[in-house]
């Protein structure tokens, strides 16, 4: 699995960089600002899948919540942003780990929005 690095938006902005998937998966450090973006340029449609690392929680006057794998299809030649919240997708690294139904013509990146 490839770490990919986190691409901070500044006052001046971002021009951002994207990398080609990794056929193993890729993973990423996480935060509350981040987002995953992947690029299809393939003909076909193609799907990413980031993990759930803690499925369940209870949290009062609720019972217990649920949570799964976020998977998204992407369809050709588009793009998705995705925010995966912190407590549910971080491992124990803070990191979240992305595969994909495929890499052809599949690039990624990971943004993180400025800060107060």
């Amino acid at each position: 699995m490839a770490d990919l690095t986190v691409q901070e938006i500044s006052q001046t902005g971002l021009n951002p960089s994207f990398a080609a998937a990794a056929a193993g998966g890729d993973s990423y450090l996480n935060d509350d600002r981040t987002f995953f973006v992947i690029k299809n340029a393939d003909a076909s449609s193609h799907t990413v899948t980031l993990t759930a690392q803690r499925t369940t929680f209870e949290i009062t006057g609720f019972g217990t919540v649920t949570f799964s794998d976020i998977v998204v299809a992407v369809p050709a030649s588009e793009e998705r942003w995705i925010k995966a919240p912190p407590a549910v997708y971080n491992d124990g690294n803070g990191k979240v780990q992305a595969t994909y139904d495929a890499v052809t013509s599949i690039t990624v990146g990971v943004i993180k929005m400025p800060g107060n």
